[in-house]
């Protein structure tokens, strides 16, 4: 029963990681309604494994994209560094996105570190969960009906990034989707569809990166405690990986663009309130 439970679990992450709808949310929806009482936060990190090498393949050209960027504009960069001179980066251009990624990182790996002890209390609680689950549908919905723009990464300043990052940040609690938050402060900065999207998963890599490689110690010291949960974790996480290119292909296609955007944060706002009632009846 509990190799099921694992590929349930397996096929709601991968899917719900590509798409704006928290993954962790639908796992702690789901281990309440299945009972599974041993399945916990860290065993939840662990999974999102699977989904980081599917979204490292995906964008595997547009990090290849970035290293070539930082490749050809170094030198530049060393040269106003030491002498002062003119700066590379003052004007819009796709040779300071890197860079701009990598500083707004900061703030993101900072706030993620704060926000840790709240996200296990919000996981284990699933009403906070589904609470942060509308509240995440309505910021979709929003951002869907008022934003408008056709800017581009090369176009956004310091200060943009900055922001969006503190967004993304703000994923490490169950409820609050990684993508959704982050596609939708883009877009809130102006940024067409595909490039808010680009934004969205190129901080989702170190954000999913750091959050696995922070719990990888108490994750091993579960499966250690629990040997007899190693197996479906494993596959589990075997699963999570063909559910996380189906969720890419549906993103990522021609059918879903910001006008349909608005279907996923109708969908949280429902889940989560029905959900909540679901509960408080206690069915």
């Amino acid at each position: 029963m509990d190799i099921l439970l694992w590929i349930i679990l397996g096929l709601i992450q991968g899917f719900a990681e590509a798409l704006p709808i928290s993954s962790s949310a639908h796992l702690a929806l789901a281990r309440q309604l299945l009972g599974f009482r041993d399945f916990n936060f860290v065993l939840a990190v662990g999974l999102h494994a699977g989904s980081l090498l599917i979204i490292v393949y995906w964008f595997r050209r547009d990090i290849a994209w970035l290293w070539q960027g930082i490749r050809t504009s170094w030198r530049d960069v060393t040269i106003w560094v030491v002498k002062r001179g003119r700066n590379p980066l003052d004007r819009p251009s796709e040779r300071r996105v890197p860079y701009f990624l990598a500083v707004s990182l900061v703030p993101l790996a900072v706030e993620g570190y704060l926000l840790r002890n709240y996200a296990v209390s919000v996981f284990r609680d699933e009403n906070w969960a589904l609470v942060l689950l509308i509240l995440n549908g309505l910021i979709i919905v929003a951002t869907a009906r008022w934003t408008r723009g056709e800017r581009t990464l090369g176009d956004l300043r310091l200060r943009e990034y900055l922001f969006i990052a503190a967004t993304q940040g703000l994923s490490v609690l169950p409820g609050i989707s990684r993508l959704g938050v982050t596609l939708c402060a883009g877009l809130s900065r102006r940024l067409n569809w595909y490039e808010a999207l680009r934004l969205s998963f190129l901080y989702a890599l170190p954000a999913l990166a750091a959050a696995i490689l922070a719990e990888a110690p108490a994750l091993v010291q579960s499966l250690q405690d629990l040997p007899e949960l190693a197996l479906g974790f494993t596959l589990g996480l075997m699963v999570v990986i063909p559910a996380t290119v189906l969720g890419l292909r549906l993103l990522m296609s021609s059918m879903l663009e910001r006008r349909t955007l608005t279907f996923f944060g109708y969908y949280c706002c429902m889940l989560g309130l029905f959900a909540l009632v679901y509960f408080a009846v206690g069915f």
